[in-house]
């Protein structure tokens, strides 16, 4: 599954690097994957052309392998981590025109989850560990 800009969501860095089939034919988080794209990643990638996709759908054992929650959104297909060279416009835009259930930002990225049934939330947290 790709979306009309170009974004893979099974593609990983670390899973190639460790051989980890990062796909999933689950029908449940083929359409939460299809909901970020529509809802978050197309409007972002519209405004931010140059943005850099650090995250996006991980199955078990991407997520342990990346040092990843238990519970993480990632492992439904619900979230992205994004970053740019211009966060703090990104995350101003974000915050002004995207409906979202969850925002963390972090020193370097933003990660950015869209779960159905939790729309709209938008509540921001702003993780102080560094990474």
């Amino acid at each position: 599954m790709i979306s009309n800009s170009g974004i893979d969501p099974f593609y990983s860095e670390v899973s190639i690097r460790l051989k980890i089939d990062n796909r999933t034919e689950d029908e449940d988080i083929l359409q939460n994957i299809s909901n970020v794209i529509t809802y978050l990643w197309d409007p972002i990638i519209k405004e931010f052309p140059e943005i850099r996709l650090n995250s996006f759908y991980r199955c078990e054992k991407l997520n342990k392998a990346v040092g990843g929650k238990s519970d993480s959104k990632h492992l439904l297909g619900q979230a992205i981590d994004i970053s740019d060279y211009r966060l703090s416009i990104l995350l101003d835009w974000v915050k002004s025109n995207l409906i979202y259930d969850e925002l963390i930002v972090y020193p370097t990225y933003i990660h950015i989850s869209y779960d159905i049934n939790k729309i709209p939330k938008s509540d921001i947290k702003i993780n102080e560990i560094p990474l």
